[in-house]
């Protein structure tokens, strides 16, 4: 049976719907869930913390920049015994400190440098408990952008597909997918990461292998918007040749919910709506919840995709003359539209060639660059710093002027006019430009 696409307004509606009818029924809260284990391991990725519970939990999990901290809330959870006396000499955890907020728990790491996080969520072999992995990246993530101002960044999580001991596809002379996907990828984040309001991280930056569920974790712990994989294709048939787009399939989606359900991933919001006390209280309604997200996502996506296809088609031949869908696994995030780019046949000797040409790469980086500024510029977040710049209108300084004066003038808050205009103090010049923001 065909799933139903909601539009967003619609969806956003049902999803409302649905809480308020789980938050009417009283439903009471499940036994709290005791800290009673920590351990340390360094994993290929980095540090890995290991929290062992003695049932299972709900938590979210993200970093804090300045100064850099990692946090993960758990909750309906409790501890009887103090994180701070481990020694940390010669980690990237300067301290761990805790704190009780009601019934949930919340841990924080006081991190050396700024670091990437992931978490993952796995049951005991023998069903004795539960461990949440924290794992923090040892290397920071070079294509993450500073933030220059008091709204956000659109994030763009970029997944060169492959990497390590899984080469992917491997053309007749050799040229191996994941270095191929590896170039185009990094030209795509630099283009991301010119325009002042976006955001690229990357799911790797050199040869090492990410598995599938960890580049949805990257997309997920960044609050990503969009997700992007790029790949080469491969067939028995040297003659099969061109670009193509891909977005996940409903058939595709149809066990994801309860993937999610089994594993019991975080998925705290979906579509805008705190999902924060569903857990383990009503699978159904978290699965249909997930379902319908899952489903406006793909529409999206598909939406998404045919922008970037279009903008390809000038660049490269195209297998596809629109978005085809598939049950591809880094596609199945229920609430980041996501696709993946086909950049051409490896197997085609013509194309692995062109592959294999730098100058190609960047033709190809390029053009999906277009495809997603094009998508992107017409759909705005409101919160994000592209949409406020689009309201913003720009004023010319004169002499005599300060800025708490413009300010005052055009009834904004002086630090929005400092985080429009990326300005780390109070000093303008006469014939200086600004952007100033629309009056709240």
């Amino acid at each position: 049976m065909k799933t139903k696409i909601f539009a967003a307004a619609e969806f956003r509606r049902i999803l409302l719907v649905f809480c308020t009818l789980l938050f009417s029924s009283g439903v009471a809260y499940g036994q709290v869930a005791q800290l009673n284990g920590v351990s340390f391991a360094h994993g290929e990725s980095g540090l890995d913390v290991i929290l062992t519970f003695d049932q299972a939990f709900d938590y979210k999990s993200f970093t804090l920049p300045d100064p850099a901290r990692a946090v993960i809330d758990i909750s309906n959870a409790d501890l009887t015994f103090s994180l701070g006396a481990f020694d940390l000499q010669g980690s990237s955890i300067k301290q761990i400190r805790t704190g009780q907020a009601g019934e949930d728990l919340r841990i924080v790491f006081d991190l050396q440098q700024r670091m990437a996080l992931t978490t993952a969520q796995e049951v005991l072999p023998d069903e004795s408990g539960y461990q949440l992995i924290v794992t923090l990246a040892e290397r920071t993530p070079t294509m993450v952008a500073p933030v220059t101002s008091m709204w956000r960044d659109i994030t763009v999580v970029i997944d060169p597909g492959h990497g390590g001991n899984d080469p992917g596809a491997v053309g007749a002379q050799g040229l191996q997918e994941k270095e191929a996907v590896l170039s185009v990828s990094q030209a795509l984040g630099q283009l991301i990461n010119t325009q002042k309001g976006l955001q690229a991280i990357l799911t790797r930056h050199d040869d090492s292998y990410v598995n599938l569920r960890e580049r949805l974790a990257v997309a997920r712990d960044a609050r990503a918007d969009f997700f992007v994989s790029i790949h080469a294709d491969a067939f028995n048939e040297p003659n099969a040749q061109g670009v193509s787009v891909f977005a996940l399939s409903e058939s595709g989606a149809t066990n994801e919910a309860a993937h999610w359900l089994a594993e019991k991933e975080n998925y705290s919001e979906v579509g805008g709506v705190d999902l924060s006390d569903l857990y383990g209280k009503s699978e159904v309604l978290r699965s249909i919840l997930i379902d319908l997200s899952q489903a406006s996502t793909i529409n999206t996506s598909i939406q998404f995709g045919s922008e970037i296809l279009q903008h390809l088609q000038p660049v490269a031949k195209v297998h596809g003359k629109q978005v085809e869908q598939a049950g591809f696994m880094v596609l199945k995030s229920p609430d980041i539209p996501s696709i993946l780019v086909e950049t051409g046949f490896i197997s085609n000797p013509e194309e692995e060639l062109k592959l294999g040409d730098e100058d190609y790469r960047q033709d190809l980086a390029r053009a999906i660059y277009s495809g997603m500024q094009s998508y992107i510029g017409g759909n705005l977040p409101e919160d994000s710093l592209l949409a406020i710049q689009q309201q913003s209108t720009t004023y010319e300084v004169v002499s005599g002027d300060s800025l708490s004066m413009i300010a005052q003038t055009h009834q904004v808050d002086v630090s929005e006019v400092r985080g429009l205009n990326s300005l780390s103090g109070d000093t303008i010049f006469s014939g200086q430009q600004l952007l100033i923001p629309p009056s709240s």
